[in-house]
């Protein structure tokens, strides 16, 4: 990664129009930021168009002076792919409630399911972050978890589908539990106080 003089450097090039410096720019952080969308679980149709928004985005907001310096270029841009990645998974909602058939009051008139059902906020950001914890602990123990948490299966049910003990399923239960929490744990602590990529 460039070091924080380099970041102004091209910075500067990139505000004043240099095709070269937006390249360049682009060229550096695509890995990282690649990285994060797919570990969010965007698909892969969709994961390139949202990392192309974030640089679409990131060098308009540069180009009106929207980056100050106050933190890392990398850092800053972390916020933009976070934001990103989040509207993504909103319109996902959108869409889906968009297809919802409408069901007919007692008066006559169309409302659609989703106006009947409670205003539940969801954390997206917290649903991102779930995502990349997932993704990053090891297979056995992901898949433990998810039977047990997601689907409500037993000890026996699980250890019956991965021929295991019961115990040796409850053992592994436990760390896949405590790797889920340290990593959540870890991962909304970047979030809050930003990682830095300089």
């Amino acid at each position: 990664m460039p070091t924080r003089s380099d970041n102004l450097a091209l910075i500067q090039r990139v505000i004043g129009g240099d095709e070269d410096a937006a390249r360049l720019f682009e060229f550096t952080y695509r890995p990282r930021i690649e990285s994060r969308v797919r570990r969010a679980g965007i698909p892969s149709q969709d994961y390139r168009d949202v990392v192309q928004e974030v640089f679409v985005t990131a060098i308009s907001q540069l180009q009106r002076g929207m980056f100050r310096g106050d933190s890392a270029l990398g850092t800053w841009l972390d916020t933009i792919v976070s934001g990103k990645i989040v509207d993504y998974w909103r319109s996902l909602r959108s869409e889906k409630e968009a297809l919802v058939s409408p069901q007919i009051t007692e008066d006559g008139e169309e409302v659609s399911l989703v106006e009947t059902l409670p205003d539940a906020p969801i954390d997206y950001t917290l649903v991102v972050a779930v995502r990349e914890v997932l993704e990053r602990m090891p297979a056995e123990l992901k898949f433990i978890l998810l039977l047990s948490m997601q689907e409500g299966r037993t000890l026996k049910e699980i250890g019956g589908g991965l021929k295991q003990s019961t115990a040796t399923v409850h053992r592994k239960l436990v760390e896949a539990q405590e790797t889920f929490r340290r990593l959540i744990t870890g991962t909304i602590h970047e979030e809050t106080n930003g990682g830095d990529l300089n």
